[in-house]
């Protein structure tokens, strides 16, 4: 077969793939919370904040408890220094899932930032309780040291921000799409190679 008949295949066969597994993804989600959610992650991983934002909140209209919808607007409310919003979906988030490190890291920055420092304290305390992830748990530790040692303003700090770090814990929704969105293209593209 030419080179360019076999690469017209292999970009079909990728199209495919990827169209089947954006359909059968979108055929599974059960409500339309999860739906408009499941869009507003693709826009975040694609970069579309703006876009992102419009299907979370329409996520939040259908479902006002959808924990993917509310975890995202607690992070944009926090980015944008929008304390009281941001805590606000934080703590709905903490609600469900009391002991996800995620949130109580976060949660616990945000309150640092409201200059709530004992309840930042009390929160990384217990994300280092819960979390699994060795560099996350030194960098809180090294926090928690630089509090007690009476620091202000440890999150603003240049040498802080230089050599911040999140891993996030777990997959997220961009983590869960990307995974199965690349799993289907393998198949399909490997199903479309032997049958063509």
């Amino acid at each position: 077969m030419p080179p360019v008949m076999e690469m017209i295949r292999i970009i079909l066969a990728t199209i495919i793939g990827f169209g089947l597994a954006i359909y059968t993804i979108w055929t599974s989600l059960r409500g339309k919370a999860s739906k408009y959610a499941f869009g507003g992650a693709v826009h975040a991983l694609m970069g579309n904040d703006q876009y992102a934002d419009i299907r979370y909140k329409k996520a939040l209209e259908f479902d006002p408890m959808h924990f993917e919808a509310l975890y995202y607007m607690a992070r944009r409310h926090a980015g944008q220094r929008e304390f009281s919003q941001s805590v606000s979906f934080y703590e709905k988030c903490l609600r469900q899932r009391p002991d996800d490190p995620n949130i109580l890291f976060k949660l616990g920055a945000v309150f640092y930032d409201m200059n709530h420092i004992e309840a930042a304290v009390d929160l990384w305390k217990k994300f280092i309780e819960k979390s699994g992830n060795e560099p996350n748990i030194r960098m809180v530790k090294g926090l928690l040291e630089k509090i007690e040692k009476g620091e202000q303003e440890i999150l603003s700090a240049p040498e802080f921000l230089n050599n911040f770090t999140w891993h996030e814990e777990g997959f997220g929704e961009s983590c869960r799409i990307v995974i199965f969105l690349i799993a289907f293209a393998v198949e399909f593209f490997l199903l479309f190679t032997f049958l063509i």
